[in-house]
């Protein structure tokens, strides 16, 4: 299972403009556009600012955007008062603030596991993501 660190390793602010899938291993910030998958093995900060644009994989979501796709999380997806979610969401467990907005299926806990652990399993063989050794 997947772990949160506690250093952010990187902000990529508003002006940030992604075409293509975004990997990365560690807790990021992301406050641009991005078109493509966005992985990471660790926590997905989406600020306001932050317009995605395909699926979304993580451990823990912390999301105030807009997002017109599905989120795949095996930790805590939290829907911050802002966002738009125009998706199915996955998630083991799920905060939504007030005036969070999800148009689409919401799947959690017992519900949620196979098909977060097939789509996780999809999604790094399509990405050439390798498995880390224990």
């Amino acid at each position: 299972m997947f772990k949160e660190s506690e250093e952010l390793t990187g902000i990529l602010g508003k002006d940030t403009v992604i075409k293509g899938n975004f990997i990365t291993k560690r807790l990021i910030r992301f406050d641009g556009k991005l078109k493509g998958r966005f992985y990471s093995k660790d926590t997905i900060i989406a600020g306001e600012t932050s317009q995605i644009e395909g699926d979304i994989f993580c451990y823990n979501l912390k999301f105030n955007g807009k997002l017109k796709g599905n989120i795949f999380c095996k930790g805590v997806a939290e829907l911050k008062e802002n966002c738009e979610i125009y998706g199915d969401i996955f998630s083991e467990k799920l905060e939504v603030h007030n005036h969070g907005f999800v148009k689409g299926k919401v799947y959690i806990g017992k519900f949620a596991r196979e098909k977060l652990n097939e789509n996780f399993k999809k999604v790094e063989s399509e990405l050439g993501i390798e498995k880390e050794v224990k």
